[in-house]
Formats: C-alpha cells, structure tokens, sequence
C-alpha cells in the first residue's frame, strides 16, 4: 500500500510544470493552520482557560492534508521516553517537518527543551521509515501561543530587547530562546483572537488578546540552533 502510494507521489511530482519551494510551503501550511484556528476560535473558546496545544495540532492538521501531507502525532524518540508532537511528511515534494508545540511561552525552561529536542532529533534522525527517514527536506519548527504583548515584540524581533521579554523576566533560558529566534529562517508572530478572560479572584473578566507565533528551521537553520543552545 505505501509503495504503491509513493509511486503515485513520485508520478505526480514529475508531472508538475512548477513546484512551489518545498521549505516555503511548508510555512505556508503552518501559517494557515494557525488561521484556522484563529477562525474557530472566533465561534468558541474551548477551555476554562488557556487554550489546549491539542487545538494547534488539529488546525495544522487541516492544512497539511490540503497540501497532500501525510501526518502522525506524538511519535515516540529513538531510546528515550519522549515524543514528538507533531511530524508530517510530502511524499510528493519530499519533506518532512517535524513540530513542538506549547501553550505558552511563558515557562521558559519546557521551550527551551523542545528546542533541544528538535537539535536531538537532527542528529539522532527522527524515523528510519524509508522516504520519511531520507527525505531530501527537513524542517523543524516551535509553535506557541502567547498572551502577552510583551512576548509578542520579543518573538517578532528577540535582538532589539536584548533577547529578553520586556518585562523584567531574567531568566537565562529566555536569553537563549531569544537568540534562537533570531536564527531561525523562518519566524512569525501574529493574532489569533480578542477574547475574554478572568483576571482575578473576583472573576472579573477582560478582554484579551491571544496570539500565535512560530519559528521554523531548516537543515542549516538547525545547526545555527544547535551552536545557541550550547
């Protein structure tokens, strides 16, 4: 069955008169993901009070099977008990892009280990399945939310705030974080949705934006990654 499916991918991939950058198009899937979430969240805020990470893997789902991508969901690592949140593969362009996921920045030390992880998984290889494991195509990426304005600006451009949030947080991971942003070849931050929230014990509500970002490396973006972290 699955030799039988890459033979039509390959089929199909020869057949085209243009192909689309491979690493460009999937952004692009992780960016309308991210707008379709946007979208659902317009009709109902499913939590009580953060949003659920399971909520990004279900709206880039959407968008990585439109673009004919195979995908899987916490895929256990080679000899350690951890997972990946999400992979998905192109058997038609040839890529596999495998993605953390957080639903908040806001515990510096968890993104700071995803980032690791995604380091690991380039030098260890992430699945010895054959075409997944030799695609000619990797990319790696982080996709968070964000509730605060501060970590907006620091995400959109981590080197003007001396790669700290704004906000008097010190903590020696986010300068690490920071720095990784900057190196990756492709970074986004955006919003979501206006939506209202408690504040306090009075259950007082306001309204608050949420935001989406991510950042996505690939083959050399990862080395680059792997250099900050050390």
């Amino acid at each position: 069955m699955a030799g039988s499916f890459s033979a039509w991918a390959k089929k199909e991939r020869v057949g085209r008169l243009i192909m689309a950058d491979p690493k460009r198009l999937a952004e692009q899937c992780v960016h309308r993901g991210l707008l379709y979430l946007a979208e659902s969240l317009q009709y109902y805020w499913p939590a009580r009070g953060e949003v659920a990470e399971n909520n990004i893997a279900l709206h880039l789902a959407r968008s990585f099977a439109e673009k004919g991508f195979q995908m899987w969901a916490e895929i256990p690592l080679h000899g350690e008990n951890r997972r990946l949140d999400f992979l998905a593969y192109s058997y038609t362009d040839k890529i596999t892009i495998a993605l953390e996921f957080k639903k908040s920045i806001e515990t510096p030390q968890g993104n700071q280990e995803d980032l690791k992880r995604l380091v690991d998984i380039h030098a260890d290889g992430l699945c010895h399945h054959h075409g997944i494991g030799d695609a000619e195509h990797k990319m790696y990426g982080v996709v968070t939310l964000l509730s605060a304005t501060e970590f907006a600006d620091w995400w959109h451009d981590p080197k003007a705030c001396g790669y700290m949030p704004p906000d008097g947080r010190s903590a020696p991971e986010y300068i690490r974080i920071g720095k990784a942003l900057e190196v990756a070849d492709f970074r986004w931050v955006g919003p979501l949705v206006e939506h209202m929230r408690s504040v306090d014990a009075k259950l007082e509500l306001k309204w608050r934006f949420l935001r989406a970002a991510y950042a996505l490396y690939d083959e050399h973006g990862i080395g680059k990654l792997a250099e900050v972290l050390n």
